[in-house]
């Protein structure tokens, strides 16, 4: 039995905060309209490539979307929300890419770029044309003054 990707739509703010779980070897699409919290263990991606798991963000009102990767919330995900504000706080750890309208990072939140995803399928309205990493304070020292005031 062939397995096909099954794509899961979310319209409206859940009470619940039960998210989908992403077994190995699966993948995962998720359409949001709505807001997405992520906290503790909200979406498990047991697969080590972010590009398994798949969050659209949908809502094209001038409010737009707000998605928050909180606590120790750890996601594993490549996420296409351009009318999106995106935070990372606490202790969140995201691993994978981001597009958004505004992402911020703030306490302990760690983002990991997955360099496999420049390499992505034709369902991707992106792309990756360059990446280099800033990897020592003399490296990222002539770009601190674009990031003053974040």
């Amino acid at each position: 039995m062939d397995s096909m990707p099954m794509p899961l739509q979310i319209s409206q703010n859940s009470s619940s905060g039960i998210l989908p779980k992403n077994p190995a070897g699966s993948s995962l699409t998720l359409y949001i309209e709505s807001d997405l919290l992520i906290a503790g263990q909200g979406l498990a991606n047991a697969n080590v490539q972010p590009g398994t798991c798949k969050i659209w963000g949908t809502d094209q009102s001038t409010r737009g979307q707000n998605f928050q990767i909180a606590g120790r919330g750890a996601l594993q995900s490549a996420i296409y929300a351009p009318n999106a504000d995106i935070a990372v706080n606490g202790n969140g750890d995201m691993m994978g890419s981001i597009i958004a309208r505004n992402i911020t990072f703030t306490g302990n939140a760690a983002f990991h770029f997955d360099e496999a995803l420049a390499e992505t399928g034709s369902d991707a309205p992106f792309g990756v044309g360059k990446w280099r990493e800033l990897t020592d304070p003399t490296e990222r020292a002539p770009y601190l003054s674009l990031f003053t005031g974040w």
